[in-house]
């Protein structure tokens, strides 16, 4: 088994959801901040995309666990205002900034926390970095069950000379905990290389239920829940949802931050 996230540029293939409403509706989020040029953080940022893309209307703190993935990052997506390093979600040990006016956290990255108490360590930390007006912004998956085990979803993408297929299959789901392989291919049609791997990935699945308790052990309240992709407001029909990925906004109760 290789670590999928090694491997920074076939992820950066395999993943390029170019969403624009997605950015058009974190955008509107960012402008009702009411700041000329917000701080912001962007935690497990992996290949930086989405942090060269909110670099013109903020200035950017964007980290991730893997090394490899930020090298990466630095070479391809660099800016003036953004800085890229290396960090845990559940330590947050590199900033020392107290300030941040928003943080956002994509691509079901939350979901590579080990565990529930990891999140809730996560935001317990990421409190004492918040300005008191400030929002976290998570799209996430809630409520699956298991549904689809063993059935492979796949897709292939390419960019000029190079294609990636991915098959991306849940084996087992346990106690809030799924098993999930992937097996991904990579060749470039020019140089004639080619790359294939399968890598073990673990994921903390959340319902609405233990979600919100998280949230509200941690002292932060859901100011909001949008389905995704069409951003219809469920705030109040989340419980009845199917599984499905969301766009959740958080703040903190005081709006204060903890010291």
């Amino acid at each position: 088994m290789q670590d999928l996230f090694n491997y920074p540029n076939i992820c950066d293939i395999a993943f390029d959801w170019n969403n624009e409403k997605l950015k058009n509706l974190i955008q509107s989020f960012i402008i009702n901040l009411n700041k000329s040029k917000p701080h912001a953080l962007i935690p497990a940022c992996g290949t930086g995309r989405f942090s060269q893309y909110f670099s013109e209307f903020a200035d950017i703190q964007a980290f991730d666990i893997n090394v490899n993935t930020i090298e990466f990052a630095k070479k391809h997506r660099s800016r003036s205002n953004i800085n890229y390093y290396v960090d845990d979600m559940k330590e947050l040990n590199y900033s020392q900034r107290n300030d941040f006016d928003f943080v956002l956290i994509l691509n079901n990255s939350i979901q590579y926390l080990k565990s529930r108490a990891d999140f809730k360590c996560f935001l317990k930390n990421i409190k004492n970095k918040l300005s008191k007006e400030s929002v976290i912004i998570i799209e996430m998956g809630l409520n699956w069950n298991g549904e689809n085990l063993n059935k492979p979803y796949s897709w292939t993408a390419k960019r000029g000379n190079e294609e990636v297929k991915i098959d991306w299959t849940a084996l087992s789901f346990n106690q809030g905990k799924s098993l999930e392989i992937v097996k991904a291919e990579y060749k470039d049609i020019i140089s004639n290389e080619h790359i294939s791997f399968e890598s073990e990935i673990e994921q903390t699945i959340w319902n609405y239920e233990t979600f919100f308790k998280d949230v509200a052990d941690s002292n932060m309240k859901i100011e909001k829940i949008l389905s995704f992709p069409n951003f219809e407001d469920v705030t109040d029909s989340i419980k009845n949802k199917e599984s499905g990925r969301f766009i959740i906004l958080l703040k903190n109760i005081n709006q204060e931050r903890e010291r």
